[in-house]
């Protein structure tokens, strides 16, 4: 009886594992498209920090250059 028992368990997990996927919900709306002001908002910081990366690399060629001029 306990050999039934567990041979009808194993077919039981077995047949529960062969399940196809459910398809997603056509009702479901559409994920909404990323805007332009949430875009500027995004980006305006990495913006900022390569104009402070440009001013800083433009300084420190002209100390470069600075320091050629004067011999060292």
């Amino acid at each position: 009886m306990l050999r039934i028992a567990f041979m009808l368990a194993v077919v039981a997990v077995l047949a529960a594992c062969d399940r196809p996927p459910q398809p997603p919900d056509k009702s479901a709306p559409p994920d909404p498209q990323v805007g332009a002001s949430a875009r500027d908002a995004l980006h305006a910081p990495l913006d900022r920090a390569k104009g402070v990366q440009a001013t800083l690399d433009d300084g420190a060629q002209a100390l470069g250059a600075q320091v050629d001029a004067a011999g060292g």
